[in-house]
């Protein structure tokens, strides 16, 4: 049907989607319909049409292209890895290699309890760390204090390995501001002790022997040493059921003699093997004996040998 035929036929009709179809699909068909009313309803209805096609293309070219989906895991994973890192140059004086290895280390269980999906290392690796912490300890005290016998060693041991000391260089290396707890515990008054063990553990895994060597000497031992050794020799004056009697001694004998004289102390025996030995001590004021001390260290037969002296000056009331 021509176009001329499609007109005369929709010329009489009511206007329709289909008949706006045909009408509309160019301005030369428009121009041919006679009745001016429907004409003026074409051209309206085009208009309308050519201002909805322009809406929509205007729509497409002004929409903004879709921003690309981040992975908030990644970042967040990034930004916990960045905050460890500083941690471990800054207080640890160590670089991991693999900064994971220090997140699990520092992860309670709580915490893993919590967030599924995380892992935690902390009691495994402090299991390490503890041995790593002894071995350590052990050999430095041995090379460093080779004059000294193995009963005070063993005592310097047992307090640079405490508790109460580990938690003090964990508080001082400020481990409460990066260990990863549940919301149930609390992180200052967590057991830090455990964890400076873990964190031992994971600088055994990723960097060996040596650099875990090289954090206890600094952290601990040099730290803390003299600090240790200067408590270990006022332990008689601290403990209220063990009296100084070397002090009490010395200031007897300078009181009565104005100072010029003091006392000397001699080993005068040692026997049993170097890790049960036994020590006899004795005390002189100049070549005469005050009194004698036998015990399993220098220091306790010392302190009997002085306690007898003592004894001794207040029965005579002289030396």
């Amino acid at each position: 049907m021509s176009d001329n035929e499609k007109l005369k036929k929709y010329s009489g009709l009511k206007l329709q989607s289909q008949d706006v179809d045909v009408v509309l699909s160019s301005n030369t068909n428009i121009a041919k319909v006679k009745d001016p009313r429907k004409r003026a309803r074409y051209e309206k209805e085009r208009e309308k049409r050519l201002a909805k096609q322009s809406q929509k293309s205007d729509s497409k070219q002004q929409a903004p292209p879709t921003p690309p989906a981040t992975n908030l895991v990644a970042d967040k994973e990034s930004e916990l890895h960045s905050r460890f890192r500083d941690f471990a140059g800054r207080c640890l004086k160590y670089d991991f290699r693999n900064i994971n290895i220090l997140v699990d280390a520092m992860t309670h269980e709580s915490y893993v309890n919590e967030n599924p999906g995380e892992s935690s290392c902390l009691a495994k690796f402090s299991f390490l760390g503890n041995s790593v912490i002894g071995e350590v300890v052990t050999a430095y005290l041995c090379l460093q204090f080779m004059d000294e016998n193995v009963g005070t060693l063993t005592q310097w041991k047992s307090m640079l390995g405490s508790k109460k000391l580990l938690n003090e260089v964990a508080t001082k290396l400020g481990f409460s501001q990066f260990i990863r707890v549940g919301l149930g515990v609390d992180r200052q008054s967590h057991q830090f002790h455990d964890c400076i063990q873990s964190v031992v553990g994971a600088i055994y895994l990723d960097g060996g022997h040596d650099a875990a060597k090289a954090f206890v000497t600094e952290a601990i031992l040099v730290e803390n040493i003299e600090t240790t050794a200067a408590a270990n020799e006022a332990k008689f004056s601290l403990d209220p059921d063990i009296q100084n009697f070397k002090n009490k001694l010395q200031e007897v004998v300078q009181r009565t003699y104005k100072g010029t004289k003091i006392p000397t102390y001699i080993v005068t025996s040692e026997d049993g093997p170097d890790h049960l030995k036994s020590f006899d001590v004795a005390v002189y004021l100049d070549d005469k004996l005050l009194g004698t001390g036998h015990a399993t260290t220098k220091k306790k037969a010392d302190q009997i040998a002085a306690e007898e002296a003592l004894n001794g000056w207040k029965e005579s009331g002289h030396f």
